[in-house]
């Protein structure tokens, strides 16, 4: 059957389609555009049989699509939220970027760029052949730039060029590895015995690109800086669909079943281990809920490389292990982008129903804060209880316990995150409570106007939360409903216990917020960048004025020019561009190609 007349062929359309759109969407004013382009990668993940391929030998060097166990699961909540971010877009977006330039330029740019971002995911969620992998995992993030200066303010610019850094260096690293990997394996499409066989600077190089995208410590410099300044729609979708992208890199690039690897299990676990731990207390110092969230999702990231590691000291558990890993991956995502969505809805000045509809989008934030802290009858406890099998039979002692802490951290951050939106609630009502009734700006005029463009976000978030709060009902055991209560309780009881110490003034732990801004180490590395370049320059001047002063002492008169040329290698340039010189030179090298190839033939 052809590809053409067969289901297989929307793995091809799920991600043509909104690249097909993008020219269109930076053409036209059509803000449902973005919207549009999600809904074939929807009607594939609902409608395509497991393990679809789609082998396309004209295009590159031979495409291979399908849809793999994780794959599958990533791409129904990546077109979940694709479309739910597209309806944010057109609703909550428009008045904001439609003023920069005339016709609507922002917005058409945005929507342009959206669709890029989003092809490119796509694409490397279906793509099974490293160069599919890769083009589209490029495309992804050279395009999310753009999402990220969608504003245009300094700190999206400041953001964006550090994004723009990171990317690149990720992007080299994952080409290079994913070169040497396909080189090796002597195939596009290399399985996982044939990944066990390739060099460990390969994995690594594949490590790396892929560890810039998820964020892990040190790699993580741009994400605290980036999620606060992009819009909410493209947070939401940097956050949830974008950084699940490393994680089937981790699933397909890595040899995970094929054999024991002891020495790379470690070192996945540790590294993973220190980026969950290291993300959640500088978290609690942060005073953005933004930022709050974006060291969450360092953390959890942090956890889903420990998971990995643990696989591939673990083979025979890799089965159990994706399945916890993709359903652990779809709940963060899910809860994840529904917490950044509802705040951009929190943050608006006038909602549809007023402070009711406030009250509810509170409501809705703590539950989604619960269900990320892992609370008991929610997605995040039956998350980590598919996750026991693997961390129960870990060789080490010592993770178990680090593992709690990183639990009761966890909640801790959930609770800071809410504690922050609550003080923004009553600042807002102790401004509405002081301001004389007659008081009502043109702003507030133009934004009662927009009214209507906000429903349908908030009917679309509201489904969010719906979905969410089933997932464990649906897809869980009656076991499983329970678990981890007892850490939340202690958790909870102990941020109750700091709260109530400082509402009685003692609280020794305010000293450490606004200690270390967004993006951590990135003060102390521009500062030793800044120190390594005064150190080659002050090496290269004092090796230029060496050279000079030693020239001058050796030689005087006409003999100095001599030397400084012969010193700075023009004297030898000089006598190599004169023919008989570079006649000879040549003759030697052919001489010497002819000898090697008499050589090779006997």
């Amino acid at each position: 059957m052809s590809a053409f007349t067969s289901p297989a062929w929307l793995l091809l359309a799920l991600w043509v389609w909104p690249l097909l759109l993008a020219p269109l969407a930076a053409r036209w004013r059509w803000t449902w555009l973005p919207a549009l382009g999600a809904l074939p990668a929807l009607g594939a993940a609902m409608v395509l049989p497991a393990n679809s391929r789609l082998e396309l030998p004209w295009l590159m060097l031979g495409t291979e699509l399908g849809l793999d166990t994780a794959g599958r699961v990533v791409l129904l909540f990546s077109a979940v939220l694709w479309l739910l971010a597209s309806v944010f877009v057109a609703g909550l977006m428009r008045t904001g970027l439609s003023q920069q330039g005339p016709d609507n330029l922002g917005q058409r740019r945005f929507n342009a760029f959206f669709l890029l971002a989003m092809s490119g995911q796509l694409w490397a969620v279906v793509g099974l052949d490293v160069i599919s992998f890769y083009v589209g995992f490029a495309i992804m993030g050279l395009a999310s730039y753009a999402l990220v200066v969608a504003d245009g303010s300094v700190a999206a610019l400041r953001a964006g060029r550090l994004y723009l850094a990171m990317t690149m260096l990720g992007e080299v690293a994952l080409f290079a590895g994913l070169v040497s990997v396909s080189a090796q394996s002597a195939t596009l499409t290399p399985t996982p015995e044939l990944l066990a066989q390739v060099s460990d600077l390969s994995l690594a190089l594949v490590l790396v690109g892929l560890g810039v995208k998820a964020a892990i410590v040190p790699l993580h410099l741009w994400l605290p800086l980036t999620y606060p300044a992009a819009p909410v729609a493209a947070t939401a979708v940097l956050s949830s669909a974008m950084i699940k992208v490393a994680l089937l890199g981790w699933l397909r690039w890595l040899p995970l079943g094929a054999v024991t690897w002891p020495g790379w299990s470690l070192a996945l676990v540790i590294i993973g281990l220190t980026t969950a731990l290291y993300a959640l207390p500088i978290g609690l110092m942060q005073r953005d809920p933004k930022v709050v969230l974006a060291y969450s999702s360092i953390s959890k990231m942090g956890f889903l490389l420990l998971l990995t590691g643990l696989m591939l000291g673990q083979p025979e558990l890799v089965g159990v292990g994706v399945t916890a890993m993709v359903f652990y991956a779809a709940h963060h995502a899910l809860t994840k982008a529904g917490l950044f969505l509802g705040l951009g809805l929190y943050e608006q000045k006038t909602l549809p129903g007023g402070q009711r509809a406030r009250r509810w989008l509170l409501v809705g934030l703590g539950f989604l804060a619960l269900t990320l802290a892992g609370a008991p009858l929610t997605s995040g406890a039956l998350a980590k209880y598919l996750t026991k099998p693997l961390l129960q039979d870990a060789p080490w002692s010592w993770l178990n316990p680090l593992l709690w802490l990183m639990t009761l951290a966890t909640v801790a951050l959930m609770a800071r995150f809410f504690w922050l939106i609550v003080r923004t609630a009553d600042a807002r009502a102790l401004a509405q409570h002081e301001r004389p009734e007659t008081a009502f700006s043109a702003l507030e005029a133009q934004t009662l106007s927009v009214r209507p463009r906000v429903i349908p976000p908030l009917i679309g978030w509201s489904l969010l939360v719906g979905l969410i709060a089933a997932l464990p009902w649906v897809f869980g055991p009656a076991s499983a409903w329970l678990s981890n209560t007892a850490n939340t309780v202690v958790a909870l009881a102990a941020c109750a216990a700091v709260l109530l110490l400082a509402r009685r003034g003692f609280n020794p732990l305010s000293k450490l917020v606004g200690r270390l801004p967004p993006g951590d180490l990135l003060p102390l590395v521009l500062r030793g960048a800044r120190g390594l370049s005064t150190a080659a320059n002050w090496l290269w001047q004092g090796w230029q004025d060496a050279r000079d002063a030693l020239a001058r002492w050796l030689v005087g008169g006409g003999l100095a020019q001599l030397a400084l040329d012969t010193a700075s290698g023009a004297w030898v340039e000089t006598r190599l561009r004169a023919w008989s010189v570079a006649g000879a030179l040549w003759l030697a090298f052919g001489i010497l190609l002819l000898f090697l190839l008499l050589a090779g033939g006997l």
